[in-house]
């Protein structure tokens, strides 16, 4: 994996902004990771995407994530800290280099189904669906490789909402990695609960806050001293940083 420079944060911002949510990340991987094919990126676990994205993260800001959090009893603000660490690899658990796995079998009752762990190209099949309940049934589709019943082939919309249940907790068990959660206790009533933490969304806020302030960055210097954009954004941090301070900015 390779640094991200000021300008491929522009850049990557840039081209994001035209992009569905799964594949601006997808942009991100794209440039930190140059040697790796898209489609096999594209082929990677939610969770294994999830750890390049929380490598990343720790590689451009540092360790510490500062977030924010909702108390579900009585709607307080509750303000934490996490660490990349706290939400990387587990002992046991896949590296995030590893190929998925392929197809596995799961037997409901009188139904047998075929499937396969889901990938990150299955999400960003998800752009077309309409709501939830589409999301939920695209996904099935594109996870069941085969399901019968009785011994007569049934469709992924036909299996009955026991057998879609059971399905869905085997492809979550496949890929743990892909529920990060945080253990949250509010300050103000003491409710304890865990929060999902999508590292996807947290990451592509702070690089478009960031690309944001390097573009005043590149327009006040290049107002004061006619420089091009190429060479403030070569510059060291601290040494814009200086610049900027001596204008006022």
């Amino acid at each position: 994996m390779r640094s991200l420079s000021a300008q491929d944060l522009i850049d990557v911002w840039e081209w994001g902004q035209v992009q569905p949510h799964a594949r601006r990340v997808l942009g991100l991987l794209a440039a930190a990771l140059p040697d790796v094919p898209a489609e096999q990126l594209e082929a990677l676990s939610i969770g294994r995407r999830d750890q390049w994205l929380l490598s990343i993260r720790e590689s451009l800001f540092g360790p510490s994530l500062f977030c924010l959090a909702d108390c579900p009893a009585c709607r307080g603000a509750v303000e934490l800290r996490i660490q990349t660490d706290e939400l990387g690899t587990e002992d046991g658990a896949p590296d995030p280099g590893e190929p998925t796995e392929g197809v596995r079998s799961l037997t409901v009752g009188e139904a047998e189904i075929r499937w396969r762990p889901l990938e990150y190209r299955d999400l960003m099949a998800l752009e077309t669906a309409a709501d939830l309940g589409a999301s939920r049934s695209l996904l099935l589709r594109r996870a069941v490789v085969e399901a019968r019943r009785g011994g007569e082939p049934v469709t992924a919309d036909a299996l009955t909402e026991t057998e879609q249940a059971e399905l869905l907790r085997a492809l979550e068990h496949a890929d743990p990695l892909a529920r990060l959660e945080c253990a949250l206790t509010c300050p103000t009533c003491g409710h304890g609960w865990n929060a999902l933490f999508d590292i996807a969304a947290f990451l592509w806020s702070e690089v478009e806050t960031v690309a944001r302030r390097l573009l005043y960055e590149v327009h006040a210097l290049a107002s004061a001293y006619g420089w091009r954009e190429a060479e403030i954004l070569a510059l060291p941090q601290r040494r814009r940083w200086a610049y900027l301070e001596m204008l006022g900015a």
